[in-house]
């Protein structure tokens, strides 16, 4: 059996060994977030995470869970609209500016 099949189809190393823990820096990459929405969502509770010393590590089981959990299987309306997503009120608004500039009826 190799180490891909033992460990898991993902399995990160470090220094030539498998990691189950990532940095700050390696887990907003894992999560192509920034750093400052990690440690939001961190401050929040919704990623768990591990202290060593000072530094914060998190579990990539905790990680992949995290991910699982936050995966939209169907498009919701965007927050803020109540009626169809901010891309349908854009399109409204820049019909109705171009009727009014071209002097049509609105």
């Amino acid at each position: 059996m190799s180490k891909e099949q033992e460990q898991g189809p993902l399995t990160l190393w470090r220094n030539g060994y498998p990691t189950a823990c990532l940095d700050t820096e390696e887990t907003s990459a894992f999560l192509a977030i920034s750093r400052s929405v990690l440690r939001r969502l961190t401050k929040d509770g919704r990623i768990p995470h591990t202290r060593v010393g000072t530094s914060l590590r998190y579990r990539l089981v905790d990680l992949k869970a995290f991910l699982e959990e936050n995966t939209a299987t169907d498009r919701q309306p965007d927050k803020g609209t109540q009626n169809g997503t901010a891309k349908e009120k854009q399109n409204e608004y820049a019909n109705v500016h171009y009727r009014t500039h071209n002097n049509e009826r609105v």
